[in-house]
C-alpha cells in the first residue's frame, strides 16, 4: 500500500520506480547475452566450407582428446588430390611437373588424367605396404601430390588408386609410384 504522497514525493517515486525497471531490463537483457553467448560457444563451426567426411563423437558422449584420432574430419571433394609414394630407388627417374595418369583398383579401364602440384620434399618411412612377399619393409618414398579430374566417376576421399608418372622419352619405364596404400608401376 502506497503511504499518502503529495506531488513532489509522488514524481520521485516514480523515478524510482521507472529506474529500477530499467535497472530490471538491463539485467535481463544481459542474462539473455550471457545464455546466447553461452549457446554460441558450445556450437561447433568449420572454418572453412566443405563437406563432412567422418563423425567420430556422437551427441551424449565424452569428448577428450583422443590421440591420433580427430572427432570430425571435414574436406573439400570438389577439388580432390592424389598423394603418389615414389619409391626412394625411382626418385633419380622422377621429373617435377610430369603428368600422370590414376586408375581404379580392379577398373583398369577408368582412367583420370592427374595434374602435378606439388613435392613434398622431406622423404619419409613408407607407412602404405602391399603385403608382396617382395616387397622391402625399410623403404622410404618421396609423396607428390597431384589433382585429379574426378567429374566423370565418382572418387571417394581414402580410396586407393593405381597411378602411373609420365617420365617422358628419356626414360623407358616410368617410376614405381604408390598412394595411399596401394602399388602402382
Amino acid at each position: 500500500m502506497m503511504p499518502q504522497m503529495n506531488e513532489a514525493n509522488l514524481a520521485q517515486w516514480r523515478a524510482q520506480q521507472a529506474q529500477q525497471q530499467q535497472f530490471q531490463q538491463a539485467q535481463a537483457q544481459a542474462q539473455q547475452d550471457l545464455v546466447a553467448t553461452e549457446i554460441d560457444r558450445l556450437n561447433v563451426r568449420a572454418l572453412v566450407d566443405g563437406q563432412v567426411l567422418q563423425v567420430n563423437v556422437r551427441p551424449g558422449e565424452f569428448v577428450g582428446a583422443p590421440q591420433g584420432q580427430a572427432l570430425i574430419i571435414l574436406g573439400n571433394i570438389q577439388l580432390m588430390h592424389v598423394r603418389v609414394d615414389i619409391d626412394e630407388n625411382d626418385i633419380p627417374r622422377f621429373q617435377l611437373g610430369a603428368p600422370g595418369v590414376a586408375m581404379l583398383r580392379g577398373q583398369p579401364d577408368v582412367k583420370y588424367p592427374i595434374k602435378f602440384v606439388r613435392v613434398e620434399p622431406y622423404v619419409v618411412p613408407k607407412k602404405s605396404l602391399t603385403g608382396d612377399n617382395m616387397e622391402r619393409v625399410d623403404t622410404r618414398v618421396l609423396q607428390v601430390i597431384y589433382a585429379i579430374d574426378a567429374k566423370n566417376q565418382p572418387l571417394y576421399v581414402g580410396q586407393q588408386l593405381d597411378v602411373y608418372i609420365d617420365v617422358g622419352a628419356a626414360s623407358k619405364a616410368a617410376p614405381r609410384a604408390e598412394n595411399a596404400v596401394a602399388p602402382a608401376s
